[in-house]
C-alpha cells in the first residue's frame, strides 16, 4: 500500500488506523494480546509492581471478578508473547493461573 493510499484510508474510516510513520515500521504489525491473571491474596500490589516493570506491557489494571489482573501488551512476535507468558508472568510469586486473549485486529476510536 502506498502513503497516499494509505492516509485515504485513515481518513475515511471511523477508527483510527496506524499513521504512516507507524506504518513504515510495522507498529501495526506487532502481536497484541490481553492477559488475564488470577493473584494470591495479599499479592496484587506486589503483583502489580513487577508486571508494571515489564516490558511490552502497554496497560496493567486491577479487576474485581474471576481475575485479578488485566494485563494489555504488544511484542514484535509470537515468540516474544510466549516468553513473556511462561518466562515472566507465569513465574512471579502469586500468580496462580493466566488466561491469554490474542488479539487479530485492532481498532482506536478516533478522537
Amino acid at each position: 500500500m502506498r502513503a497516499h493510499e494509505f492516509m485515504e484510508v485513515r481518513n475515511r474510516e471511523s477508527i483510527l488506523l496506524p499513521t504512516y510513520t507507524e506504518f513504515q515500521r510495522g507498529v501495526f504489525n506487532l502481536v497484541h494480546a490481553f492477559i488475564l491473571a488470577k493473584v494470591e491474596a495479599g499479592k496484587d500490589e506486589e503483583v502489580l509492581k513487577e508486571v508494571k516493570k515489564s516490558a511490552g506491557v502497554q496497560h496493567a489494571t486491577p479487576t474485581y471478578g474471576q481475575y485479578d489482573l488485566h494485563v494489555e501488551v504488544s511484542f514484535e512476535d509470537k515468540e516474544q508473547l510466549d516468553r513473556f507468558i511462561l518466562e515472566r508472568i507465569r513465574k512471579l510469586a502469586g500468580v496462580s493461573e493466566t488466561l491469554t486473549l490474542v488479539a487479530f485486529s485492532r481498532y482506536e476510536k478516533s478522537k
